[in-house]
């Protein structure tokens, strides 16, 4: 992932920044046990070969990968989708190897993001979120990823789409050029549009463009992009200030949290998966799947 990334790190403030109001008027007071959230765990992709020997047997097929990566993860941001629209057979073929409670989230076509920039494309996002209908259950959230230079004088398209984005789907949205983070009444009532629709916000976290950490859900459940820097240190104090977060929603009513994994190589998702996993158990975030992870060539879960 691109996106934010920086060669020196040494000037970059990790701190995050506190919960946006309308977030806390969203999770007022405590109310469930944390261990009712349910935390699921994903990468971008499922196809690195470096895993073979980490979370995948040695000798395994490409073919295999998925049915081995969803025994340790259960979600993905499929990236894939926005390329390509998979063919039925190919949804099929995914779905038959991933357990009930997989969730696959597609990232919406650059077709539409992108290229016609969310302008006369309420046929092609409705072919394209049907097109998943094969995944059943196990479809989780679309997410859409707003084009880098798609600013606040865009924002009657992107109204739009969210306003007549089809129903019986989710959808994510990633806002990514500066506008939405210094223009606070654009991104509140698009915030809130979101919240009426009970739509998502998604939030990264990356090491060069801090203002995206709006810190602004608008439902009951969390989509984050974490971006790592090849296991830095800072990595995992990142993690910790996460896990604060993510428990203190857990009480106050939040049902769901998307934790996406990125790193420069994705051959080293997999050990921070194995840390992320072992701070939520240990703040009692137990509705989590243990990570399997080969030590010694003796692959075992976390615990």
């Amino acid at each position: 992932m691109k996106f934010g990334k920086l060669k020196d790190l040494s000037g970059v403030d990790f701190s995050l920044p506190p919960l946006a109001e309308a977030t806390k008027n969203l999770f007022p007071e405590k109310v469930q046990q944390k261990k009712d959230c349910q935390i699921l765990i994903g990468c971008p992709s499922w196809s690195s070969k470096d895993w073979i020997g980490k979370i995948y047997p040695q000798g395994t097929k490409s073919k295999d990968f998925l049915k081995h990566y969803a025994k340790s993860f259960d979600s993905i941001e499929l990236n894939t989708t926005y390329y390509r629209t998979p063919k039925a057979e190919t949804l099929q073929n995914w779905s038959e190897k991933v357990p009930n409670s997989f969730r696959f989230c597609p990232k919406i076509s650059q077709q539409i993001s992108h290229y016609r920039r969310l302008n006369n494309v309420r046929l092609l996002i409705e072919e394209f979120c049907a097109a998943f209908d094969l995944l059943g259950e196990k479809l989780g959230p679309f997410f859409l990823q707003l084009p880098p230079n798609f600013s606040t004088n865009e924002a009657n398209k992107l109204e739009a789409f969210i306003d007549k984005f089809p129903l019986g789907y989710q959808l994510a949205v990633e806002f990514r050029h500066e506008s939405w983070f210094t223009d606070h009444s654009a991104f509140d009532n698009m915030a809130n549009l979101l919240q009426e629709k009970d739509m998502m916000t998604c939030i990264s976290d990356v090491a060069g463009r801090r203002d995206v950490l709006h810190q602004r859900l608008t439902n009951k459940q969390l989509m984050l992009r974490f971006v790592g820097n090849h296991l830095h240190e800072t990595d995992y104090t990142r993690i910790n200030d996460w896990v604060k977060i993510i428990a203190y929603l857990a009480e106050h009513g939040l049902e769901r949290a998307y934790f996406f994994i990125h790193q420069p190589e994705e051959t080293e998702c997999p050990e921070l998966g194995v840390y992320l996993v072992k701070q939520l158990k240990a703040v009692g975030l137990s509705n989590v799947k243990n990570l399997l992870y080969k030590t010694g060539g003796v692959q075992s879960t976390l615990f």
